[in-house]
C-alpha cells in the first residue's frame, strides 16, 4: 500500500519533477500551478506543458553607447 502512494504522489508531481530536472526558467509557476491545481486534471495537463516547453532563456543586450548632444552650435528652435 505504501508503494502504491509513492506512487501516486509521483505522479502528481510530475511536472513538478520534470521542470527541476531540466532547469528551466520557470520552476516557480510550474510548482505553484501544480501544487494548487494539480488535483484538477485541467491544472495537471497545464503543469505538465509549462515544464515541458521549451527551454527558452530570454537574452538581453546590454547597449553601453551613451547620447551626447553635438558639439558646436546649440540649436535652436
Amino acid at each position: 500500500m505504501f508503494e502504491f502512494s509513492i506512487f501516486w504522489f509521483a505522479l502528481y508531481f510530475l511536472p513538478s519533477i520534470i521542470v527541476i530536472i531540466r532547469k528551466s526558467h520557470n520552476i516557480g509557476p510550474v510548482i505553484v500551478v501544480n501544487l494548487f491545481l494539480g488535483w484538477t486534471f485541467i491544472g495537471w495537463i497545464v503543469a505538465l506543458a509549462m515544464a515541458v516547453s521549451q527551454n527558452k532563456k530570454r537574452d538581453f543586450v546590454q547597449n553601453n553607447v551613451s547620447w551626447s548632444p553635438p558639439k558646436g552650435k546649440a540649436h535652436e528652435r
